[in-house]
């Protein structure tokens, strides 16, 4: 399968969809939190290693690691179920592009686009087999 296939990730993984961010509370502090972030870990107030991921992170990370054990890129159109063919809300949209950043951001995941506006293909990253945190898995 290709990053380009008419099948839509979602479609084969069932109903996908992200919730509000905000409702969940951030103990991280904003400055720790930027110097840790290539590391994938933020720092609470106390100054300990925070490594939980946000519940949104965990699914689009599961979804994608279902994905790649049948190919070696993914479509960000098919991801977020923008070329399913069903309607998809700008939340879910907006929600999986956030995370794929997120994942990006800690080498979980490379990301290509060729040209402005253009589909984005996702692959694995150098840190892709660490999976997520014990403990953390959907």
């Amino acid at each position: 399968t290709s990053a380009g296939g008419d099948a839509s990730v979602l479609a084969e993984t069932g109903e996908f969809s992200l919730g509000a961010v905000n409702d969940i509370e951030h103990k991280s502090n904003a400055i720790d939190a930027a110097a840790d972030e290539e590391e994938g870990e933020a720092r609470t107030d106390t100054g300990e290693v925070n490594t939980n991921w946000h519940p949104h992170t965990v699914k689009v990370m599961g979804m994608l690691q279902k994905q790649f054990k049948n190919t070696d890129e993914v479509s960000y159109n098919a991801i977020s179920g923008v070329t399913s063919g069903r309607k998809v809300g700008r939340r879910t949209a907006a929600g999986v592009f956030f995370e794929v950043l997120q994942l990006k951001t800690w080498d979980f995941i490379e990301v290509n686009q060729e040209g402005s506006y253009g589909d984005i293909t996702v692959s694995q990253g150098r840190r892709f087999d660490e999976g997520v945190p014990a403990g953390q898995e959907a």
